[in-house]
């Protein structure tokens, strides 16, 4: 990813779940809201792109905060969003990630 962003990096973990995880480099991780929910959207939809399918997150992880899961986060990721997380996170089940 540092090709098209220096600021992010992507890292893929096989934990107990499958987890894409965006890692914060040159970015200033208190103000960039709206940057890290596009990420998260993003990433969803390319991986829904390249399976062909509707696939959702087990979990969706931000380290900002917000009152509750926008409706349209709802609908789109197919769960909530963990606000105030320790990590910037998508966390797939082994069925999902195996796509």
């Amino acid at each position: 990813s540092a090709i098209v962003n220096e600021g992010y990096r992507l890292k893929v973990r096989q934990d107990s779940d499958p987890t894409i995880e965006i890692e914060y480099a040159h970015a200033d991780r208190n103000s960039d809201r709206h940057q890290i929910e596009f990420w998260l959207v993003a990433l969803v939809r390319i991986c829904r792109k390249i399976t062909d399918s509707r696939l959702a997150p087990l979990r969706v992880a931000v380290r900002h905060l917000r009152e509750g899961t926008p409706p349209e986060f709802r609908s789109f990721l197919g769960c909530d969003i963990d606000f105030g997380s320790a990590a910037v996170e998508i966390v797939l089940s082994k069925p999902v990630y195996a796509l």
